[in-house]
C-alpha cells in the first residue's frame, strides 16, 4: 500500500479553498484515537489494528477504504457505540473533547457527538417530524420553549421546516434523511459522525444532502467526519481524506493529495477516486505534473491546455470528428443524434425474442393510489439494461412484480412468452432471480455457506456439486474464509456480495439486481459488472440494474430505462438520457462529471463526441485531438 502521507497544512488554517464566510478549522484536537484496536465478539481477527488519528475543531474529514476495511466501525467509536453496544476486545483509547468514550456512557455522549446512518428508516422512530425533532430534546428534559426553538431552528437549517407537520412515511429518501439530520443538529452537538448518509438515495436527494452538510459545515464550524464514498460531490468539499485497509490508517492528506497519490497504485481500484481525477489520470501523465483535480473546472482547464497545442483548426476538427456525432456548444445535444449515433435498442430488439415483456403495466398497493400506470418495454435476450430514476419512482416496485412478490394482474407481465401469473413459484425462479434492495431480508440461514447452498439444496443437487459451486463463488465474491460466518456479522458490502451471490449461483438467465453495489469499493463493483457481464456473454444471460449510481450506468449499461412517478419516462441509449437536460431534471437524475466536463470543452471549440460518457471514451478523445499536432510538430522537424 502506498506510503502514508501526513499533511502539515491542518492547525491554525483558514479554509483553503477560499469560500465565502470560510472554515475556521484550528489546531485545537476534538476527537483523538490513540492505539486503537477492537476485536468485536465472536471474531477472530481485529476490525481495527493500530488507528491513531487526531481531528481538529471545524475539520471535514472524509474517511474512505475498501468494502470490510473498518471504516463503520471506525465511526462507531467516536461516540462510545463501540465497545458499550457494539462489544468485543477494546484497547487504546478514544478522547472526545478530553473525555473518555470508556468512561463516558453512549447518552451522554449523545449532546457532544450526533450519529446519522445510513438508513433514515432505522434511525427515525415517530411518526411525525415534529415528533422526531422533538424527541431527543424530550428526553433531555429541556424546557418546552427551548424545545421548539431549537428543533425548529434545526429544521430551518436542514432546509424542511416547512415538513413540519408531515408524516414521515409521506417524505422522500432524501427527506428523510435531512429529517436524520435535524435531530441530531436540535441536540447542538460539536461533532457529527455520518455513516454513508447518502448510501439509499437517489444523485438529487444526495447532493440536497451534502449541500445542507456543507451549509451546516461552514456556518458552525462544525467538526464532521463522514463515512462516503460518493467523492464526486465531495472532494472539492472536504478539507482531509483519510484511508483505511485492514483495520489501519494508510493515507491521511488532502484530497487532491490523497487521490494523486495512489491513482498510479495497484490500491486505486480499491478506491472510488473522482471521475474527473479518473479523466485526467487516463491520459499520459508526462504532460500534467502535479496534483490531479478534484473539480470539473480544474480537469477542463487541464484538458483544454493538452488539446490546445496549436490553434484548434477547422480542418482537423472536422477531421477528428468525422466518424462520431459531435457537436461544439451543449444546445446541439439531443437524443435524436445519439441514438442515430448508437443505434436505438428498440431497434435491435427486433432481431430476437423477448425474453421479458411488459405491457401497460399498472400497480398499486392501495387501489386508490397507483405506483405504476403504463409501463411497458420489452429486453432482449444478453446484455445488461439499467433502470434509473427518483426515490418513489415504482422501481422496486416494478422489479417485486416482475418476480411476482407482489401479484400482478394477469395479461401484462410474459416471461419468455409465458404469462408470469401462470407460472409454478419454482418455474419462475429458475428463470428469474431478484436481489433484494435490503440484503438482510433475503438471508434465511445462519451461515454464509448454508446461505449458498440453501437453494442448491432445495433443488437436491449432488452435494459435491454443491460443495463446487459454493467454493468458486466464495472466491469470486472475495468471501472465501468466511463460510463459517453468520450473514448477519458481516459488513453492508460483504452482505451485498452474499446477497448477489445467492443468486449468481443458481445460474437464471434473467436476474434483476436492486441497488447491487451499495456499500462496494470500486474494485468490487467493477468485478461484479464483469462477471455479470460474462454471464451475459458466455451463457445469453440478461441482467436488470436498478441503480442510482449514474457512474457504473454509464460504464457499463448500454441501455438505459428511466421511471419517475411510476411511468416509464425514457427507454433508449444510455449516453441520450445524460444529454437530454429536461429528462434529468424531471427524474433526479445527475449525469456523471464527464458529461458537464464534456460540455464545458464543446463551449471551449473542442468537438467532443455526445456519445463520450465514460473516462475511457473521454481519453480516446483527447488522445485523437492531440495527435494531429504530435505528427504535425514531427513533420515540421
Amino acid at each position: 500500500m502506498v506510503a502514508r502521507a501526513i499533511s502539515a497544512a491542518h492547525p491554525n488554517m483558514v479554509d483553503p479553498r477560499g469560500e465565502s464566510g470560510g472554515r475556521q478549522m484550528t489546531s485545537e484536537p476534538i476527537v483523538e484515537l490513540r492505539g486503537l484496536r477492537f476485536t468485536p465478539d465472536g471474531a477472530t481477527r481485529p476490525v481495527l489494528d493500530g488507528i491513531d488519528l487526531t481531528v481538529r475543531r471545524g475539520e471535514w474529514v472524509l474517511v474512505m477504504g475498501p468494502s470490510g476495511s473498518g471504516k463503520t466501525t471506525l465511526a462507531l467509536t467516536m461516540n462510545g457505540c463501540v465497545p458499550h453496544l457494539v462489544t468485543g476486545k477494546f484497547e487504546g483509547e478514544v478522547l472526545v473533547k478530553g473525555r473518555s468514550t470508556i468512561d463516558t456512557p453512549v447518552a451522554a455522549m449523545a449532546t457532544s457527538v450526533g450519529m446519522v446512518f445510513q438508513d433514515p428508516d432505522a434511525q427515525i422512530v415517530h411518526e411525525t417530524v415534529r415528533d422526531e425533532v422533538y424527541f431527543g430534546l424530550e428526553n433531555l428534559r429541556r424546557d418546552p420553549a427551548d424545545i421548539r426553538h431549537a428543533a425548529h431552528a434545526a429544521l430551518e437549517q436542514v432546509g424542511m421546516f416547512a415538513s413540519l407537520d408531515a408524516e414521515v412515511m409521506s417524505l422522500s429518501g432524501g427527506q428523510k434523511q435531512r429529517i436524520s439530520l435535524a435531530s441530531v443538529l436540535a441536540l447542538e452537538p460539536e461533532i457529527i459522525v455520518l455513516d454513508e448518509p447518502a448510501a439509499n438515495l437517489d444523485p438529487q436527494g444526495m447532493r440536497d444532502v451534502f449541500e445542507v452538510i456543507d451549509r451546516i459545515h461552514r456556518q458552525r464550524a462544525m467538526t464532521i467526519v463522514m463515512v462516503e464514498h460518493h467523492v464526486d460531490e465531495l472532494a472539492e468539499l472536504v478539507d482531509r481524506l483519510v484511508v483505511i485497509d485492514k483495520g489501519r490508517i494508510v493515507l491521511d492528506d488532502r484530497p487532491e493529495v490523497v487521490f494523486t497519490a495512489v491513482a498510479p497504485t495497484a490500491e486505486r481500484r480499491a478506491l472510488w477516486l473522482p471521475q474527473v481525477a479518473e479523466i485526467v489520470h487516463a491520459l499520459d501523465n508526462s504532460m500534467s505534473p502535479g496534483l490531479l483535480p478534484v473539480t470539473v473546472g480544474a480537469c477542463v482547464e487541464q484538458l483544454d491546455q493538452r488539446m490546445r497545442v496549436g490553434p484548434i483548426q477547422a480542418s482537423q476538427a472536422a477531421s477528428a470528428s468525422s466518424a462520431t456525432v459531435a457537436a461544439k456548444a451543449p444546445s446541439l445535444s439531443t437524443i435524436a443524434e445519439v441514438e442515430a449515433a448508437m443505434g436505438s435498442p428498440a431497434a435491435s430488439a427486433e432481431l430476437n425474442d423477448p425474453i421479458l415483456q411488459v405491457h401497460d403495466f399498472a400497480y398499486g398497493y392501495d387501489p386508490r393510489l397507483p405506483v405504476l400506470t403504463g409501463v411497458a418495454f420489452a429486453l432482449e435476450p444478453g446484455g445488461i439494461t439499467a433502470i434509473c430514476g427518483p426515490n418513489g419512482s415504482g422501481k422496486t416496485t416494478l422489479a417485486k412484480c416482475i418476480t411476482r412478490i407482489n401479484p400482478p394482474a394477469p395479461g401484462h407481465i410474459f416471461l419468455y412468452g409465458n404469462d408470469v401469473t401462470k407460472l409454478s413459484h419454482a418455474d419462475l425462479s429458475s428463470r428469474v432471480g431478484y436481489v433484494f434492495q435490503n440484503p438482510d431480508h433475503q438471508f434465511v440461514t445462519d451461515k454464509v455457506f448454508d446461505e449458498l447452498a440453501y437453494s442448491l439444496r432445495v433443488r437436491k443437487l449432488d452435494e459435491d456439486e454443491i460443495r463446487s459451486r459454493v467454493e468458486r463463488m466464495l472466491e469470486l465474491m472475495d468471501l472465501k474464509g468466511r463460510e463459517d460466518e453468520s450473514p448477519f456479522g458481516l459488513s453492508v458490502g460483504e452482505r451485498r456480495r452474499l446477497s448477489v451471490a445467492t443468486m449468481l449461483i443458481l445460474g437464471q438467465k434473467l436476474l434483476i439486481l436492486d441497488e447491487p453495489t451499495i456499500g462496494q469499493d470500486l474494485a468490487r463493483s467493477e468485478a461484479l459488472f464483469g462477471i455479470l457481464e460474462e454471464l451475459c456473454r458466455e451463457l445469453g444471460s440478461t441482467m436488470v440494474f436498478i441503480t442510482h449510481d449514474m457512474r457504473l450506468v454509464a460504464d457499463w449499461c448500454p441501455r438505459t430505462i428511466v421511471m419517475a412517478d411510476g411511468m416509464v419516462e425514457y427507454d433508449g441509449p444510455t449516453s441520450g438520457a445524460f444529454v437530454d437536460a429536461d429528462l434529468l431534471l424531471k427524474t433526479h437524475l445527475i449525469a456523471p462529471p464527464v458529461i458537464e466536463v464534456s460540455r464545458e470543452l464543446r463551449g471551449l471549440g473542442h468537438p467532443v463526441p455526445l456519445a463520450a460518457i465514460t473516462v475511457r471514451e473521454m481519453r480516446d478523445f483527447v488522445d485523437q485531438q492531440r495527435q494531429p499536432r504530435t505528427l504535425a510538430r514531427s513533420t515540421d522537424a
